[in-house]
């Protein structure tokens, strides 16, 4: 609980040196779960995406969590930096996007690494699914303000996508919020189907 009011306080800070009040506001709904529908959605990893990504400029990695004190984690905003810390401890995995030293855009997963290993989300009880073997679900990804708009996210979401599917996974799970137009698309796009939808007040 402590770390988790750091990382939202960490996010506040960001924000605020931002000026942005639009921002400000959104993350005040989010953070006090003002009425929200959440789309749950599945994508069927029968065949291996194509990216479009230019990889001259921007270096894409697995980290898991036994490996993420190989990694230096740079991050552009201190609330990410907290809440990537918290996401290894709970032994999740990240797929970033590394620029110029500092990572630009990741996405996370949960998945069983083996039989034995009872996997753990928040997001299972609230929104009513467990994992079975060989599915995978992802969640919260960032993107960095300079990278946002130009199709990035989509190619992050590939290399994360191609990355399960390469390990045996052949089902993944996503959610995002219904009132998130490119989130929207961006499911649609890489062929996710919804599932089922739940409102958060």
């Amino acid at each position: 609980m402590k770390r988790i009011i750091s990382i939202k306080f960490y996010e506040c800070l960001d924000i605020l040196k931002k000026k942005d009040l639009r921002a400000l506001v959104k993350f005040i709904k989010e953070a006090l779960f003002l009425h929200s529908t959440i789309v749950v959605c599945v994508k069927d990893m029968t065949t291996e995406l194509s990216s479009n990504l230019n990889k001259q400029e921007i270096t894409l990695v697995e980290i898991s969590p036994e490996k993420a004190n190989e990694f230096i984690l740079k991050y552009s905003t201190k609330s990410r930096q907290h809440k990537a810390r918290k996401y290894f401890a709970n032994g999740y995995h990240c797929f970033a996007a590394i620029k110029n030293g500092k990572i630009v855009g990741d996405v996370w997963a949960v998945f069983k690494t083996d039989k034995n290993n009872p996997v753990e989300h928040k997001d299972f009880r609230w929104y009513g699914f467990q994992l079975k073997e060989n599915e995978a679900y992802m969640f919260d990804m960032f993107i960095s303000q300079t990278m946002r708009g130009s199709g990035f996210a989509n190619e992050i979401l590939k290399f994360a996508l191609n990355s399960l599917r390469q390990k045996g996974f052949f089902r993944v799970y996503g959610t995002y919020r219904s009132n998130n137009l490119p989130a929207l698309w961006m499911h649609k796009i890489l062929g996710y189907e919804d599932i089922s939808k739940a409102k958060i007040y």
